[in-house]
């Protein structure tokens, strides 16, 4: 079995000692953690750059859900596709697209999300829904991002 790790696991101790199989991740990932990747044998896990096809899937997929996610969130989405292995991470945008995809995670210091939601950007002022972030072109109010109600 194949887990890519995301910063949130390898932080939070995830026991890769207890686990069989490939541990991968990004090298962002890495870069991320930097001076705390000490928390865990740093040399057991692979460093791995997804191949661009995956890449597009996962921002396909966050154009529906307008999630938000990094350029490193991506990759690790991106990883599980391409290894096919599940991701171990406590970040909620992160295992939403992953469900959305079909992708397995494995929650490390929190609960997972339950279901998967989309998000939906509005004006807080006059309350007109937009596509994505930005001012509202109405009153120039700073729009904000909430779940989109079913």
């Amino acid at each position: 079995m194949n887990i890519i790790l995301d910063a949130s696991a390898i932080i939070n101790g995830i026991p890769i000692n207890l686990i069989k199989g490939r541990l991968i991740t990004s090298p962002n990932v890495i870069d991320e953690i930097g001076k705390r990747a000490n928390v865990i044998p740093i040399e057991r896990v692979e460093q791995r750059i997804p191949k661009e096809r995956f890449i597009e899937k996962v921002k396909k997929e966050i154009l529906k859900t307008r999630d938000t996610l990094s350029k490193t969130d991506i990759e690790i989405i991106a990883l599980a596709l391409e290894f096919k292995g599940e991701i171990a991470t406590d970040d909620y945008g992160i295992q939403n697209i992953a469900k959305k995809i079909g992708i397995n995670f494995i929650p490390v210091g929190e609960v997972g999300i339950k279901k998967v939601f989309e998000w939906e950007w509005y004006c807080p002022a006059c309350f007109r829904k937009y596509k994505g972030p930005g001012i509202c072109e109405v009153c120039g109010t700073k729009l904000k991002r909430r779940v989109k109600k079913s």
